[in-house]
């Protein structure tokens, strides 16, 4: 158990050290694509009813609104955009050390999908009044 305790340790000890932490840049990105997700999730809280009604969950440009589902369904999304953050800042943390740019594109696709998740899932919690 100690060894294992040990690596762990050893980990965030050099996710501390990062140069990636020292890059203005990134940290600003990184930054930026953890503040939509939580103005995500902070406006679905204030749009969405916490009814047993149902939502429009799927839509079609040919058909329109195709499916149902329940109130929370937009929260799913969001957590889809803040997954997705965690995990391209990560692999940005890595990579920062082989490559600058490759890390810098990595945030940026955070912030880009954080922003598409913000206009998707407050679409349909709006709809859904």
């Amino acid at each position: 158990m100690a060894p294992f305790l040990r690596d762990i340790k050893a980990k965030i000890r050099n996710i501390r050290t990062s140069k990636m932490l020292r890059d203005r840049m990134s940290i600003i990105l990184a930054l930026v694509a953890v503040s939509i997700n939580l103005l995500n999730f902070a406006m679905l809280f204030i749009h969405s009813p916490s009814t047993k009604s149902l939502i429009p969950t799927h839509y079609s440009s040919f058909t329109g609104f195709e499916g149902v589902g329940p109130w929370y369904g937009p929260f799913t999304i969001s957590l889809f955009g803040l997954a997705v953050t965690m995990l391209n800042t990560v692999i940005a943390v890595v990579m920062f050390s082989r490559s600058r740019l490759v890390s810098f594109y990595l945030l940026i696709s955070a912030c880009v999908v954080g922003m598409f998740c913000l206009i998707i899932s407050n679409a349909f919690a709006v709809v859904g009044q």
